[in-house]
Order: structure tokens, then sequence, then C-alpha cells
């Protein structure tokens, strides 16, 4: 990824909400690993759901981290106010990002919980994989 926060942004979008709509819920990696995104009560994942679920899953952690990082060099400054109000924001934008992670981590272990970024965008992810082509080993 680029360090430019709008490109970043801007490769999100291009690569996985609109190749993913043009590709009907993949992209090149989601291809090869055999899975797609599928959408409720759909035959075919929206835009606006791809949009919902990648702006927030990458753009608003991308945006929590860009918050942090502008004000983590005002916690040196010898301006109190300043350093309040910098260190306020790291910490309330760092616990909404310890939230982010606890939810990714507590869906992982839970083996049929969906991320919060999916719930939000009635998204969710299938294998592609026939089942019937797996044969089983005897």
């Amino acid at each position: 990824f680029s360090g430019d926060y709008w490109y970043f942004a801007l490769e999100v979008l291009l690569y996985f909400v609109l190749l993913a709509y043009l590709a009907k819920g993949q992209t090149i990696g989601k291809k090869l690993v055999r899975i797609k995104i599928m959408q409720e009560d759909r035959e075919r994942v929206s835009l606006g759901a791809l949009l919902k679920r990648y702006g927030l899953f990458y753009l608003i952690y991308a945006s929590i981290s860009r918050v942090n990082i502008f004000f983590a060099p005002f916690l040196e400054s010898d301006n109190m106010l300043l350093l309040v109000v910098s260190l306020l924001m790291v910490v309330i934008f760092g616990l909404i990002q310890f939230g982010f992670y606890l939810n990714l981590l507590w869906a992982a272990i839970k083996k049929e919980s969906r991320f919060f970024y999916e719930r939000r965008s009635a998204t969710y992810t299938i294998s592609t994989i026939d089942p019937q082509s797996i044969t089983k080993e005897s």
C-alpha cells in the first residue's frame, strides 16, 4: 500500500469494492483461495454492501490509525492543554482500535460468529469449492 491515506482509500475502493463487485464477490486473492463474498437474501453481492463492508473494515480502521498517528507527537508537548487533549484522543481512539481487534479475535475464536463489518453489511464469506468434488479418504 502507498503511504498516503487517500491513495489507500482509492486502492481499497478499486480492488476490494469495484473489482469484487465486477467479479461477483471475488478478488484475485479470494479466487486463489476459492472463496467469495455473498450478501444475505441476494444471489449476488451488491455494490452498496461491498462499500459498507470494506468501508467499515479498511477505511474506518485506517482512519482510527491516522488519528492516533496525528496526535501521538503532541504527547511530548510542553502545553498542558495540548498534552491532555492529545492523550485523551490517543486513549479514546486506542480503545476503539482495541475493540476492533477484540471483535476480530472473538469472531475468529467462535466458529459461527461473524465480524462486525459482516453483520452491518449483511455479507458473509463462502467457499466456492463444490462439495461433490471433494473425495473422502478411506
